[in-house]
């Protein structure tokens, strides 16, 4: 895995458009996170020792984003944020330069993204900003 090959890496930014930076400061993933398009640069993920991560789709104005926790003898919890409980209409997200369904209030604009990827960098566990979903299930047979 790459933080073996950088032993003082603790996190690791990546981007569809090739980006890749280890260690991130707050202010970089301000930056990085500002570059998505929805098309050429429409995801990033940043994805802690353990493979664990955050990631998001979507941009320039309409993000969608997810969190998996890496648990215990190959386990791990996957959420996916919302604002509320409220709206459950499907709306799209452009990412990759296809349009992606997600309820309404899975859709989120960039300041909550990118508190999102700061709380995860800082070790803090599911960001205050949003809702965590459950989506575990979708991923298990």
């Amino acid at each position: 895995m790459w933080f073996r090959k950088t032993p003082a890496a603790k996190y690791r930014y990546e981007s569809q458009c090739g980006t890749s930076v280890i260690n991130p400061t707050e202010e970089d993933l301000v930056k990085l996170l500002a570059r998505l398009d929805g098309t050429t640069d429409s995801y990033a993920s940043l994805t802690d020792a353990h493979g664990s991560y955050v990631q998001v789709g979507g941009g320039p104005q309409a993000f969608t984003a997810e969190e998996r926790e890496i648990l215990s003898k190959g386990k791990f919890c996957h959420r996916k944020a919302a604002r509320s409980i409220l709206d459950q209409e499907e709306r799209r997200v452009m990412i990759g330069g296809a349009n992606v369904l997600v309820k309404a209030d899975e859709i989120l604009d960039i300041d909550t993204v990118k508190q999102i990827f700061i709380s995860f960098r800082n070790g803090t566990k599911s960001c205050q900003a949003v809702i965590w979903r459950d989506i575990t299930s979708w991923f298990q047979k």
